[in-house]
């Protein structure tokens, strides 16, 4: 489900989106913001960062073959604009990912999104970027999937600031 008027939005997995709310995520004990950088490789931290309340990544990290290390729990992604491009690209001319770079494709880290939510992070998205979203969102539906795809009129570093 994808917000129509630009605003970081609240979903819910039943197919409902409400346009009127901006997104709450309720209190958490504990966190863990979990980057796509490599820096985990080899650190066995995996079952620590499942204990987390709540796990937040970015840019669409890949968790398949690396659970030992970066776990597998996630309860919100980001995407920035070259990850969103990488993913259509897959979806829409049927070409998996160079799998000499990446141990899975990007088609197989949006199914383990499911009952999450997927943000892309930039603001203001343009049209080119809403069709995308599109793409990705039809694609959910068409396997089943339950994820939210939001966006947001504020940069990471408003949320930041705040």
């Amino acid at each position: 489900m994808i917000s129509k008027d630009g605003r970081f939005l609240r979903g819910s997995h039943e197919n409902e989106f409400l346009q009127t709310q901006p997104l709450r995520i309720p209190s958490q004990k504990s966190c863990a913001v979990i980057g796509n950088s490599g820096i985990l490789l080899n650190s066995g931290c995996g079952e620590t960062i499942n204990q987390y309340d709540f796990v937040f990544r970015s840019n669409l990290a890949a968790t398949k073959g690396y659970e030992t290390d970066v776990g597998d729990k996630l309860n919100i992604t980001s995407i920035n604009r070259h990850g969103l491009e990488e993913l259509v690209d897959e979806i829409t001319l049927n070409r998996p990912a160079d799998q000499s770079v990446w141990k899975d494709s990007f088609l197989d880290r949006l199914k383990s999104l499911n009952k999450s939510v997927l943000w892309y992070t930039l603001n203001d998205p343009t049209e080119e970027v809403m069709e995308m979203l599109g793409i990705v969102e039809k694609t959910c539906e068409q396997n089943g999937l339950d994820i939210v795809i939001t966006y947001s009129q504020n940069t990471t570093s408003d949320f930041v600031k705040r």
